[in-house]
C-alpha cells in the first residue's frame, strides 16, 4: 500500500493540502478513484473499450478488470 501517492495519502503526511483529484477535481483521490470512478478516467475506459469493439475484440472493461488488470 501507499506506492502511488494519492493525493488523500499525501494530506495524511501533511504534504499536500487538499485530498481532491487532480485530474476531475471534483471527488476525494483515491486509487479506485483514480483508476475507476474519476470522469477523466472513465473517458479513457469508453475510448478504450470502443477501440476494442472496432477491432471486434471482445474485451468487457469492469471495475475489478481496471482495478486488477485482465
Amino acid at each position: 500500500m501507499g506506492i502511488l501517492p494519492t493525493n488523500t495519502l499525501l494530506v495524511k503526511y501533511k504534504i499536500k493540502d487538499s485530498p481532491v483529484c487532480d485530474l476531475c477535481n471534483n471527488s476525494e483521490e483515491t486509487l479506485v478513484h483514480i483508476f475507476w470512478e474519476c470522469q477523466i478516467t472513465q473517458g479513457l475506459w469508453n475510448d478504450l473499450q470502443r477501440f476494442l469493439t472496432a477491432k471486434s475484440i471482445n474485451l468487457p472493461i469492469t471495475k475489478p478488470s481496471a482495478l486488477l488488470g485482465f
